[in-house]
């Protein structure tokens, strides 16, 4: 478990991490098939694959999308619709 804060974030439709953050992972970074970019506050930014990580609060494993410079975020709208969740 690398990421000990996390934004959890009613805008964004997918978990995302910083390279930074997960660096030493690298070795399991899954890349490939078509690449995903991310339109942000900076402008157009390409992902770097994704990374299997758990979340001990959540009791959930994740796929986030590797940015290389985000903040750590969990996809409230995604759990939503995917994973059963509820936001009232």
């Amino acid at each position: 478990y690398y990421v000990k804060l996390w934004l959890v974030d009613t805008g964004c439709g997918h978990d995302l991490v910083s390279l930074a953050s997960v660096r030493e992972l690298e070795n399991m970074f899954k890349t490939g098939g078509s690449e995903v970019v991310f339109a942000t506050a900076n402008g157009s930014t390409p992902a770097q694959g994704r990374v299997k990580l758990q979340v001990p609060g959540l009791d959930e494993i994740i796929n986030p999308y590797i940015l290389a410079n985000t903040p750590a975020v969990l996809s409230v709208g995604r759990r939503c619709r995917a994973e059963g969740y509820s936001f009232l």
